[in-house]
C-alpha cells in the first residue's frame, strides 16, 4: 500500500512539474510575440514637426485664425450669409514695443520652418514622398501671411511706417518660405510627372 501511495504522489508531482514548464513556456511566448506599438509609429518628419510648431505658435498669439476657427466662419457664412459675419482682428498690440518684439518672434519661428524645409528638401531622396512635408508647409505660409496682414494692420494703428526694417524682413522671410513650399510643390510635380512616363526599352 505505502509503495502504490508513493507512485501515485510520484505522478502528481511530475504532473505539476510538466503544468507549471508548458505556462512557463506559454508565457515566455506571449511576451515576446507582444507588438511594440511604438515600433508601427512613423516619426513626422522635421519639415512637418518645424511647420506645426510655428502655426501653433501663431494661433496662440493670434497672429493668424485659428483652424478650429476658419471651420466655424465657414460654417457660419453657410447658415447665415456672408454680409452677417463680423470682422474677426483677434490680435491687438497695446504698444509699439509689444508689436516690434511679436514681429521678430514670428520672424524667427518663419525663418526656423524655412531653413528646415530646405536642408530637408537638399537631403531627400528625389523620390521620396512629400506631401505631408508639403501640406504643413502651406498650413505655415497661411498663417504667415495671415500675420503679415495683421502686423501691418497694428502697425498702421500705432502710426508706424509700415515698411520699417523689421515688418520688411518679416516679409522677405515669408517671401523665402513661399519659395522653399513652392519647390516641394516642383518637386512632386517632377515626380509624378516621371512617374507618367511610359518606360523606353
Amino acid at each position: 500500500m505505502k509503495l502504490l501511495q508513493a507512485v501515485k504522489l510520484l505522478t502528481i508531482l511530475t504532473g505539476t512539474v510538466v503544468l507549471t514548464a508548458c505556462s512557463t513556456v506559454d508565457l515566455s511566448q506571449m511576451a515576446i510575440e507582444k507588438p511594440v506599438r511604438t515600433a508601427k509609429i512613423q516619426q513626422k518628419s522635421v519639415v512637418e514637426r518645424a511647420s506645426v510648431k510655428m502655426v501653433s505658435l501663431f494661433e496662440n498669439k493670434k497672429w493668424c485664425e485659428a483652424r478650429s476657427q476658419s471651420k466655424n466662419r465657414a460654417a457660419s457664412i453657410l447658415m447665415n450669409g456672408i454680409s452677417k459675419i463680423k470682422d474677426f482682428r483677434g490680435y491687438r498690440a497695446q504698444t509699439q514695443q509689444i508689436l516690434k518684439t511679436d514681429i521678430r518672434a514670428a520672424n524667427a519661428s518663419v525663418k526656423q520652418t524655412t531653413k528646415a524645409a530646405e536642408i530637408f528638401l537638399a537631403m531627400v531622396d528625389n523620390n521620396a514622398e512629400l506631401d505631408n512635408e508639403i501640406r504643413h508647409l502651406e498650413l505655415a505660409l497661411m498663417a504667415a501671411k495671415q500675420a503679415t496682414q495683421r502686423f501691418t494692420r497694428e502697425a498702421k494703428r500705432h502710426n508706424v511706417y509700415v515698411a520699417n526694417t523689421d515688418i520688411s524682413n518679416f516679409v522677405a522671410n515669408v517671401d523665402d518660405l513661399q519659395a522653399v513650399t513652392d519647390e516641394f510643390g516642383k518637386r512632386i510635380r517632377e515626380f509624378m510627372s516621371a512617374s507618367a512616363q511610359p518606360n523606353r526599352s
